[in-house]
């Protein structure tokens, strides 16, 4: 047993540190698993709102951007308002690439100017009047980040 004990502590200690805070932005709109606690971005004028959280190069931001008239959108120009984000959301990035994503969503990965790894989504929510956005850059988890998230 005493032998045991070091490694079970080990192994209570790898659980643990991969457990993931659940963060839920103030207005109760998403929740998304974050590796540590977020901190509010600044500015967004009211239209903008996320959180971010970072360790190195290593970055987690998830958000939203509130688009006033969306859920009065024909379905074709609800079509062209995302097309316009996608392609705000990719003009900074390397090689950018997008595809689609679960849910109506769309993928985007690129690099950015340090030639770190971007990855976003980027996903409507109309009925909200809103455009939901996670993205990670460097060495994260973004598979985990992404399928964490919840409207």
């Amino acid at each position: 047993m005493r032998r045991l004990l070091p490694f079970l502590l080990l192994l209570a200690t790898l659980a643990q540190a991969q457990t993931w805070p659940l963060f839920t932005a103030p207005d109760e709109s998403f929740s998304v698993e974050f590796p540590g606690t977020p901190k509010a971005l600044p500015g967004g004028e009211g239209k903008h709102f996320g959180w971010a959280w970072s360790e190195g190069d290593i970055q987690y931001i998830a958000g939203y951007s509130i688009i006033p008239g969306y859920s009065e959108l024909t379905d074709a120009d609800e079509e062209k308002a995302m097309e316009v984000f996608v392609t705000g959301a990719m003009r900074n990035l390397k090689n950018p690439a997008q595809k689609p994503g679960p849910d109506d969503a769309v993928d985007i990965k690129g690099t950015n100017r340090d030639d770190l790894a971007v990855r976003m989504r980027v996903l409507p929510a109309p009925d909200e009047d809103r455009i939901f956005v996670m993205k990670t850059v460097g060495e994260a988890d973004f598979e985990r980040f992404f399928k964490s998230f919840k409207e």
